[in-house]
């Protein structure tokens, strides 16, 4: 089945004894519902997932299980440099309530193509429900290119999709190689409009922790061919974007959801280290 063409990736809530915060999972993951969000990405780039242990990421899976999630669709990101961590992870994500993976390269590794395709072959033969790739070359040092993709998706049909973060010229191949069908998620809500055009399907955002409502009217915006609407709704949401772009982004975007009473907690550091990365509270005054 394919997946939701909206989700949000979720902050990993950490409390100031530098651990996860359990119980402000759940809370939300019932503000997303609320809020009419319907599928969550969990230990993404967003949730800080190389800051986290493989114990802590398995606690998180534990706590999902227990909870009652009703039709909120849960993916979970899967990437470690080391390969018994991530094939530990994946043997618990198969046995789980989470609904797909995200499965992301080893960073710094720069696997090869065929290195890459053994790697995701590896991780599918494990893992029977949906998975959605991430090549994100510019955190990993690797770039999945659409041949290789092609060779995964045809040997496993659970590939979905792919949450394209390289070069956004490669989608129409994709496209082409792999039909309409297939998705193409773009990540984050930077340059969104242009990008959509070059064949995107999908958005996994991040700005939507705090405009849920609005992204979600984009999306359907974009999908629909109604670029004016479109436009008009993104012009409000690149301008709060900037404000969290000014020093450290994740940092800044746990603040303002701290401030709407939302509890993400702090980063690891080193993000949020330096204390003047984080924006001056007088500049949140008027950004709700």
């Amino acid at each position: 089945m394919p997946l939701k063409p909206l989700n949000v990736a979720m902050p990993t809530p950490i409390n100031l004894e530098n651990k996860i915060e359990l119980p402000s999972i759940g809370e939300l993951l019932a503000y997303y519902q609320s809020n009419g969000l319907s599928s969550i990405l969990i230990c993404g780039s967003t949730g800080e997932q190389h800051s986290l242990k493989l114990h802590e990421k398995l606690q998180m899976i534990d706590y999902l299980d227990q909870l009652e999630h009703g039709s909120l669709e849960l993916i979970f990101g899967v990437s470690s440099v080391f390969y018994d961590e991530a094939i530990d992870l994946v043997k618990r994500l198969a046995h789980s309530s989470v609904d797909a993976i995200m499965l992301g390269f080893p960073p710094y590794i720069r696997l090869s193509q065929s290195e890459a395709i053994a790697y995701a072959e590896s991780i599918c033969r494990i893992f029977k429900k949906e998975v959605l790739i991430y090549n994100n070359p510019g955190r990993t040092g690797f770039d999945l290119s659409p041949d290789s993709l092609k060779k995964l998706v045809t040997k496993n049909p659970n590939i979905v999709g792919i949450k394209e973060a390289g070069n956004s010229r490669k989608v129409s191949e994709i496209r082409n190689l792999l039909g309409d069908q297939f998705q193409v998620f773009y990540g984050g809500e930077v340059n969104l409009l242009c990008e959509w055009e070059k064949g995107f399907n999908g958005l996994s955002s991040i700005i939507a922790n705090l405009y849920p409502i609005e992204v979600a009217t984009l999306l359907n915006e974009l999908k629909q061919g109604e670029w004016k609407q479109a436009e008009a709704i993104y012009s409000f949401i690149h301008e709060k974007n900037k404000q969290l772009l000014n020093g450290s982004f994740l940092p800044n975007l746990k603040y303002v959801m701290t401030s709407k009473g939302l509890p993400v907690g702090q980063c690891r550091s080193p993000l949020g280290f330096v204390e003047e990365h984080v924006i001056e509270k007088v500049e949140f005054d008027h950004f709700f």
